[in-house]
């Protein structure tokens, strides 16, 4: 603001920073692939009004400015007063190539938790400070199913007359394992005989999400997943899946529920809905789901893991 109106206007697409307005004069942004700000330029003149160099982590190696400008590494807010780059969910120090505070996925995002894009910079970007993510077509870090077709998804059919449609829920889509006619579907814990009751069962004294998630994930460990990370490459013959819980809801919110994804070989997740749901790459808002922990999959808002499961089952 100067003197109550406002003197800086900025133009997004999507992610992607594209002009600068100041004081009625326009200036175009220019990035490299990861979105680092490279130079300003002044559109009126074609000159370069800015131009910007970086270390690996942030840091500025060369900063020519004849214009006031707050956005430059990775296109975020860099605080003149601090030097802090802010990234939506943590503040990163360019000096020292960390964040200020844990992950707030905690160790499902690595196990060093302070670390910058698992400390490779030239290839992970990661825009909220929650985790680290490549360009789904370069990613070299799972081992993944095969690719969907329009008549098959994954090898399952989304013809709604379908078997797979009727009998199978998200849990046993997203580790691979069809049920059997006139079941409801494969239940965490079931194959590993841990599952003698819903997990959103009274009894489990699951009264907050850390509790039901940890629940969620041993009785998954019972039927053979194995726990993993975002980026932990899954071993052969197994792939990615990651599992997220619901609010609490019923009668008395007393039941949870959870809702599972798994990661197929063209980078892009996809699930499937409960007892006789489609299945579908897309979340809530119709986007193509390159990311489930940043895509809107409606009440389902706690994240509760990310394991690998078998390609294929005895039974």
């Amino acid at each position: 603001m100067n003197n109550g109106s406002i003197s800086d206007r900025f133009v997004w697409l999507g992610d992607n920073l594209l002009a600068l307005e100041k004081d009625g004069v326009a200036f175009n942004y220019i990035a490299d692939g990861n979105k680092n700000i490279t130079q300003l330029i002044d559109m009126s003149s074609g000159s370069v009004a800015n131009l910007y160099d970086y270390s690996p982590f942030g840091q500025l190696s060369k900063n020519t400015e004849t214009v006031a400008n707050v956005f430059k590494f990775s296109s975020e807010y860099a605080e003149k007063e601090t030097g802090l780059i802010y990234y939506n969910y943590r503040y990163y120090n360019p000096t020292v190539g960390k964040w200020t505070k844990r992950d707030p996925i905690e160790e499902q995002g690595g196990l060093n938790v302070y670390a910058f894009v698992d400390n490779d910079s030239v290839i992970y970007t990661d825009s909220l400070g929650l985790h680290f993510t490549s360009d789904p077509t370069m990613n070299q870090h799972s081992h993944d199913t095969p690719r969907k077709s329009e008549k098959n998804y994954n090898g399952w059919s989304n013809d709604k007359n379908s078997d797979d449609r009727k009998y199978n829920n998200c849990y046993g889509y997203a580790i691979n394992r069809k049920a059997p006619k006139g079941s409801y579907g494969s239940r965490p814990g079931q194959k590993g005989g841990t599952a003698t009751e819903p997990i959103d069962d009274n009894t489990d004294n699951l009264e907050n999400p850390q509790n039901y998630c940890a629940e969620l994930r041993r009785r998954a460990k019972s039927d053979g997943l194995k726990m993993s990370s975002m980026h932990k490459k899954c071993p052969a013959c197994y792939h990615k899946v990651v599992a997220f819980a619901s609010e609490r809801y019923g009668r008395n919110k007393a039941y949870r529920d959870y809702h599972w994804y798994r990661k197929d070989d063209d980078g892009t997740w996809s699930s499937k809905e409960g007892h006789g749901g489609k299945i579908s790459n897309k979340d809530k808002d119709g986007k193509i789901i390159t990311d489930p922990v940043t895509a809107n999959r409606g009440d389902y808002t706690y994240f509760c893991a990310y394991m690998c499961a078998p390609d294929k089952w005895e039974n």
